[in-house]
């Protein structure tokens, strides 16, 4: 999987999602993706991307197809994809172009996909694109996301979530090393899914009611 990394952020006061208070709130943005693609202006951003195989891909002709991808109905495909937007969305150029191509609305089918199911490998790959997007996209991308339904997505994902969890509590062992490699990446795809909403709620006031009535701490 492409791997997250945490961007370097100015100082600023964060918005606890549990307790409330600082940070950015929902704006009256009428076109979210619009003032993200402006804010990300490509200005002559090299395109290429973190990593000797995603700057392959880098080129404005090649992310269409990527975004594409997400939709395949070969979960190799879609696991691919969602590996190659991770990284891409990590160069302010691509992520520029993965906005122009849909990436957002996108990336929300795909996981809504998952939720009913999808292998925990293409959900690891898929969580991992949209906590990177959110990371790295600013409050507008995180706007759009959460406008487009980003968060029902991510929370129609936490019964996988809470299962694994009893599991692991449970000491209940992997009965072969499928479900233990299975067991494995749902690890992963239950911190990124947790990673996400966090970043989401930070910035949307919407996000953290939507997250606080939902009774995931149960």
């Amino acid at each position: 999987m492409g791997r997250s990394k945490k961007p370097k952020r100015a100082a600023q006061n964060r918005h606890d999602p549990i307790l409330g208070g600082g940070g950015d709130v929902d704006a009256p943005h009428e076109d979210h993706i619009a003032s993200a693609v402006a804010a990300n202006g490509s200005n002559g951003v090299s395109l290429t991307a973190a990593g000797a195989a995603s700057s392959q891909l880098a080129q404005p002709t090649s992310v269409p197809p990527i975004v594409k991808k997400l939709s395949s109905e070969t979960a190799g495909d879609r696991s691919w994809a969602a590996a190659a937007i991770a990284n891409l969305v990590l160069e302010d150029g691509t992520r520029l172009e993965l906005l122009k191509s849909g990436v957002v609305p996108a990336l929300v089918a795909a996981l809504g996909r998952g939720a009913a199911d999808e292998r925990a490998e293409v959900l690891l790959e898929l969580a991992g694109a949209v906590r990177n997007l959110a990371s790295f996209g600013g409050s507008d991308v995180c706007l759009e996301l959460v406008r487009r339904g980003m968060v029902g997505v991510l929370l129609a994902l936490w019964p996988k979530v809470r299962d694994l969890a009893a599991r692991v509590v449970g000491n209940v062992p992997p009965a072969s090393e499928d479900e233990a490699a299975e067991v494995k990446a749902m690890l992963g795809a239950a911190e990124q899914v947790i990673l996400s909403l966090w970043s989401l709620a930070e910035v949307s006031n919407a996000a953290v009611e939507s997250i606080t009535s939902a009774d995931v701490f149960s």
